[in-house]
């Protein structure tokens, strides 16, 4: 059964003249007799009855007419949806993300998604970076917003979106606030930090034993940023967590950051997609958008002045953590 045919048939069904609908779509009304024919032979049944000088549909046409219709609506909506994918504005995308980001982006990136992309579904994947990479290599996420390691341009396209870092923090009444320190004052104190597989606590470490220091005391172990003030603002711990969970609004408001030099690891943050697959419109779309809003969102220093610290040597991040391959990877905003 041919589309134009029924396109034909469904002009000829409205006007009920087949002189009207040979006007109205400037064929010959020959060519229309030959279009209702076929359709008929088709079917098996004829489609119209004359009444008088009018043509009016059988029972066997009314059915074709109101199948017709919803073809021609399922085809628009069809177009539609297609150019709503090739476009940007429509599709599926999967999205691997650390909790830092989790908690100050993904808010921005559904409001905006809302309201540029309202007919983009996600599904967001919250976990540590390592883990994260391993999503992505086996196709189980479309991107990931992390941390970038130094191995990750050799495996997945890397686009930047913004840096960060991450500082020292303590209660707002600790005894090193406001006062200035060295890298060893610090060892004089117990830790909450991450366990040892993830970056930030790598590069924490490395910082103290680079300088021929011992590491931290750790007495807590975890990744919950969530717990990170509740376990520091009533003692005298220290953490190790990005300034931008510092500040009114945030996470871990109640912390003052202790500033020093010698132990700010400073990162960049990025959005990691496969090499080789060729990014979806939509993914397109919401990689722009991820870049928008990571650039304003990260990275924020809490207000008001920043105490000076004691002199100390300037030192930068290992190449690589303590342990290989994807181990060491930890999602971006985690401390």
């Amino acid at each position: 059964m041919d589309l134009r045919d029924l396109a034909y048939f469904e002009a000829i069904a409205d006007l009920g003249h087949l002189g009207h609908a040979a006007e109205t779509l400037h064929r010959t009304k020959p060519a229309l007799t030959k279009c209702i024919r076929r359709l008929e032979a088709s079917i098996g049944a004829p489609l119209f009855r004359r009444e008088g000088r009018r043509i009016v549909l059988t029972a066997v046409g009314a059915v074709l007419q109101r199948k017709a219709r919803q073809m021609r609506a399922s085809m628009d909506e069809a177009v539609a949806e297609i150019g709503s994918f090739v476009d940007g504005s429509a599709g599926h995308v999967r999205i691997g993300t650390g909790p830092t980001v989790a908690e100050y982006i993904l808010p921005d990136l559904f409001e905006r998604i809302l309201a540029e992309l309202p007919r983009l579904t996600t599904e967001i994947v919250v976990d540590q970076g390592n883990m994260l990479r391993t999503e992505l290599l086996e196709n189980r996420v479309d991107m990931i917003i992390s941390t970038i390691l130094p191995n990750d341009t050799g495996e997945f396209a890397v686009q930047h979106v913004a840096s960060d870092e991450i500082v020292v923090v303590a209660s707002s009444r600790h005894e090193l606030h406001g006062r200035p320190f060295t890298v060893a004052d610090l060892l004089r104190y117990k830790w909450v930090l991450p366990n040892r597989s993830v970056a930030s606590r790598q590069w924490l470490d490395w910082a103290f034993t680079s300088q021929g220091l011992r590491t931290p005391e750790v007495l807590v172990e975890t990744t919950s940023l969530q717990l990170l003030p509740i376990l520091i603002e009533r003692t005298d711990f220290l953490g190790f967590t990005p300034r931008s969970n510092l500040g009114p609004g945030r996470i871990a408001a109640s912390l003052v950051e202790l500033p020093l030099e010698a132990i700010t690891m400073r990162r960049q943050i990025g959005v990691l997609h496969r090499k080789e697959t060729h990014p979806s419109p939509a993914l397109v779309r919401l990689l722009e958008i991820v870049r928008d809003i990571a650039q304003r969102s990260a990275g924020n220093p809490p207000a008001g002045p920043q105490p000076k610290a004691a002199a100390a040597r300037r030192t930068r991040p290992p190449a690589r953590g303590a342990s290989g391959g994807r181990a060491r990877a930890q999602a971006a905003g985690k401390p």
